[in-house]
């Protein structure tokens, strides 16, 4: 079977381009977020870290491990998805961010 050569990378783009379209329709598709530049707790994203969430949203780290029931012993480097488990996950640190700045 002959394909046209003309044809491939419009199949390739069109491709690509699809699967962005159905990422970002299914919202799993995000964003670059600049941890410097947040403003609100639905840009907390997993790779960042329990320091610049602290840091960012103003919140003592301690009472972020806390709200979150994350062991006190945690190093702050630590990267929120890291620690997602049955109990816990990116979310529940939106959740008690979005709490604790009176957002809903």
């Amino acid at each position: 079977m002959k394909i046209n050569k003309f044809l491939v990378p419009v199949i390739i783009v069109v491709a690509l381009m699809g699967s962005i379209g159905i990422a970002k329709m299914t919202n799993s598709w995000t964003d670059v977020i600049d941890v410097n530049t947040m403003n609100a707790p639905d840009q907390i994203r997993g790779w960042m870290t329990f320091e610049q969430v602290s840091n960012r949203f103003n919140i003592p780290l301690e009472e972020l491990y806390e709200k979150t029931g994350i062991p006190k012993d945690t190093p702050p480097d630590t990267p929120i998805r890291d620690m997602e488990g049955e109990n816990f996950d990116t979310e529940l640190v939106r959740e008690v961010v979005a709490e604790k700045l009176g957002v809903h």
